[in-house]
């Protein structure tokens, strides 16, 4: 009977999916929640504190006497940024000179400014005291932090992209009098990895806290590369030590794709390779021992009883890591050595194994767990969908496995960090429905624990790519520092800069559009091919790209048409796929509209159709293929 209810279920489910997607049976038009929250508001401001007006300024600003590079970087970048808004340059001084009324001070100095002790690594407090402001945090980057913050929600100035910086000019400069605002990061390490915005001044402004250079405070950055242990334990020595890499059943053999990690010369070469990065490190705080990026763990006696002892292959993992981390512990105080918990090492293990052979990790040692299997439209806390389901699978309840093993990783450990994916990795220009996720997966992982958070989006792009990285990079800086940010406030603050004040609203009803739909109708997976999420027909595309033409029409200047163009890549790349609108299969037209779609991309500098997928010359045949095809067109039979 369960059967029989489950097999009515499913098929219902199925029916009622596609009447969604059919446009048949209604999505509804509730308004998206992408979170709000925080974000700096002036309305309730009672008195003002004037800094500057009509080119004048009796400030100054007041730097320790004997300062750093970082403290050194946020006075004159203060000091830049005050000109550009006011047109007065105020002068920088020592802590050494007399103290007067007005002073904007930067960092500890000798004068009487607000306590710091409590504040948490890189916090940092902006404060008024009469007519004196206080910009203070805990170094190396506390106090530029506190500029930098100073200068955004004070000052008006927006980091929108490495390209696109706003400062508005004021004639008349005021801040509340009674600024008295303390902040401290959610997270200790922050960091996007997505090819656009991989520029330290960029991440710096926007308190991403990965190795960004002496001047702006260092960072928490890698001494090493990912997937370490393909490297750690050179393949090289395959052909004449076998035993030290996996032994896998299936194959009666060993394979190289992954060490053994109970061979004890295994240990003494990755300990003495790490020891050599480490000795050579200059300005990485993380040592990656991570796993190969494929399932070929070792499955020899030693390796499969141990695993059992310590609870599972993540259990095993945490064993060894330990090892290596606990001898240079005396040596490397600072240093944190980082692991995955990563598809076969994603569950945390089953139990609790105490002291020094066990699974509970060193305090230098941090757990990464990756999400690389899960759904990006719905909340990782409450959807269990992953990818590589069947249809039944795909339209049933499912509860998060991804929740529970998050959830279940502080018992071992104690510095649990998050790997977070934000692109498809087969289809870079594919729309990537994910706004609605951000605050709340941010807060999940808040709230359970994690201490890290590591988003990974298009690599490889180009110097421009076309589906929203940048705004959705700029809206993860400002959650990744706050979960409680508003998210939606802070992608119309950027849209407005970006596309312009009168093209914005289209485009973000674009994207509640195309949120309401893949919600509804779909799960989002990073490895999806153009048949699978986001089911578009005509009937969706058509509303689409009236969106998009008005938002053109409505275009201020020439770069903002730019990016709205480009921005629209995805739709089209989109049609061009599922052979929709101007792109269906027997439109004349369709040959010249595909020419003109990969010109395009060439010509806004984007370079990969996907993750290891450049885009190259097309002819003959190929333009009447998809873009789908273009990825590998040296797949297609008159290409081989």
């Amino acid at each position: 009977m369960s059967s029989l209810k489950s097999f009515f279920a499913t098929a219902l489910a199925v029916i009622h999916l596609t009447l969604m997607v059919g446009g048949i049976a209604p999505l509804g038009n509730e308004p998206i929640d992408y979170g709000g929250g925080y974000y700096y508001d002036t309305s309730n401001i009672t008195a003002w504190l004037t800094l500057a007006q009509n080119n004048t300024s009796d400030y100054r600003i007041v730097k320790p006497a004997t300062s750093t590079a970082s403290i050194d970087e946020a006075a004159a970048q203060l000091q830049s940024y005050f000109k550009e808004i006011t047109g007065v340059t105020l002068p920088i001084v020592p802590d050494s000179a007399a103290p007067q009324a007005k002073e904007i001070c930067v960092g500890v100095t000798n004068r009487p400014g607000p306590a710091i002790a409590a504040l948490a690594p890189e916090g940092f407090v902006k404060k008024a005291d009469g007519d004196t402001i206080y910009l203070v945090g805990q170094e190396p980057r506390g106090t530029l932090y506190a500029v930098f913050s100073f200068l955004e929600e004070q000052l008006g100035v927006r980091w929108f992209t490495p390209t696109l910086t706003v400062t508005p000019p004021q004639t008349l400069l005021r801040v509340d009098a009674n600024l008295d605002d303390t902040q401290n990061p959610v997270f200790e390490r922050r960091d996007t990895w997505v090819c656009v915005v991989e520029n330290p001044d960029w991440k710096a402004h926007n308190r991403i806290n990965t190795y960004n250079g002496e001047k702006y405070g260092g960072g928490i950055g890698f001494m090493n590369g990912g997937h370490s242990m393909e490297y750690l334990l050179p393949k090289s020595l395959f052909d004449t030590r076998p035993e030290l890499f996996a032994w896998r059943t299936g194959k009666n053999a060993n394979v190289k794709d992954h060490p053994c990690l109970t061979h004890p010369d295994v240990l003494s070469i990755i300990t003495a390779n790490a020891g050599t990065i480490l000795a050579n490190n200059r300005t990485g705080t993380l040592m990656s021992l991570t796993q190969p990026d494929n399932q070929e763990y070792c499955q020899c006696d030693r390796c499969t009883a141990e695993a059992a002892r310590l609870g599972g292959q993540s259990g095993l993992m945490v064993w060894f890591v330990n090892q290596v981390a606990r001898n240079f512990k005396a040596q490397y105080p600072d240093a944190i050595f980082h692991t995955f918990a990563y598809q076969y090492t994603r569950k945390p293990p089953a139990f609790v194994v105490p002291g020094p052979n066990g699974n509970v990790t060193e305090d230098n040692v941090a757990v990464e767990l990756c999400s690389i299997e899960c759904c990006f439209c719905h909340p990782l806390e409450t959807c269990g969908h992953e990818s590589g389901e069947s249809i039944g699978e795909y339209v049933s309840p499912r509860a998060s496995t991804f929740a529970a093993d998050l959830k279940g990783w502080p018992a071992n450990c104690n510095r649990l960090y998050i790997y977070n994916y934000a692109l498809n990795a087969n289809q870079y220009m594919r729309p990537f429905p994910d706004f609605q996720t951000l605050s709340p997966n941010f807060q999940f992982f808040r709230d359970n624990s994690v201490r890290s958070v590591f988003v990974q989006g298009n690599t490889l792009g180009g110097a421009k790519t076309a589906e929203f990285d940048e705004l959705r990079c700029y809206v993860m800086s400002k959650l990744l520092w706050n979960p409680e940010a508003d998210a939606q406030y802070h992608m119309m603050d950027f849209m407005r800069a970006y596309y312009g004040e009168k093209a914005a609203p289209y485009i973000k009803e674009y994207i509640d559009m195309l949120v309401r739909k893949t919600v509804k109708t779909s799960h989002l997976f990073i490895f999806n091919w153009h048949y699978k999420n986001t089911f578009l027909r005509l009937w969706d595309t058509l509303p689409m790209d009236c969106l998009w033409d008005k938002a053109e029409k409505a275009a201020e200047t020439p770069r903002q048409l730019d990016n709205i163009r480009r921005s629209r890549l995805s739709l089209r790349v989109y049609k061009a796929d599922m052979l929709v609108g101007e792109f269906f299969i027997l439109n004349p037209c369709r040959i010249k509209e595909n020419k003109k779609l990969y010109q395009d991309m060439v010509d806004w500098g984007i370079t990969h159709w996907g993750e290891y997928k450049p885009i190259v010359p097309l002819k003959g045949l190929d333009w009447f293929m998809r873009p789908v095809e273009w990825a590998a067109p040296e797949k297609l039979f008159w290409n081989k």
